[in-house]
């Protein structure tokens, strides 16, 4: 999915074209969690053939201020079938239920204004824009800008539990 334009196009991360930067980029992953314990790569796999479809993540976890941050990504093939919102909703409940490090206040998500399915699914979720930083990243030769999402657990739709 990381060597699709359409993919990446409202991401920073960059495109995947070998087997070497695909195991670099599942090395990055996996050293946010092992070294610092500051993020957790889910891979989603397609129910019927097992195939990996998308991923869900975790990442900037920080237990002196009970937050972190959320985001998935979707190759073509898991567009438009209701997994980007059936797996946030699986991260989300785990995340304010069941993280082990710490009891979890605060979720944020950003997104680039222009992803509009992006935005969707984050308030489908109950997650509400909290702020719009203009040029906040340089990504492909440009500078975008960047909503905020913020999910709190007093502002949950669902209860979670304690």
């Amino acid at each position: 999915m990381w060597r699709h334009e359409q993919v990446l196009q409202y991401t920073g991360v960059p495109r995947v074209d070998s087997i070497d930067s695909a195991q670099q980029l599942i090395q990055n992953f996996r050293s946010r969690f092992r070294e610092h314990r500051s993020g957790l790569v889910w891979a989603i796999a397609s129910r019927s053939d097992g195939r990996v479809i998308g991923e869900s993540s975790i990442f900037r976890l920080q237990e002196e201020h009970r937050k972190a941050e959320i985001g998935c990504t979707f190759g073509p093939s898991g567009w438009g079938r209701g997994y980007a919102r059936e797996a946030l909703t699986a991260v989300v409940k785990y995340l304010f239920n069941d993280l082990p490090f710490f009891r979890l206040n605060r979720l944020v998500a950003e997104t680039d204004p222009r992803n509009a399915s992006a935005i969707r699914l984050l308030e489908s979720l109950g997650f509400r824009q909290e702020a719009l930083l203009h040029d906040y990243y340089f990504e492909r030769g440009q500078f975008v800008d960047q909503y905020i999402y913020t999910l709190l657990r007093r502002e949950q739709n669902t209860p979670v539990g304690q």
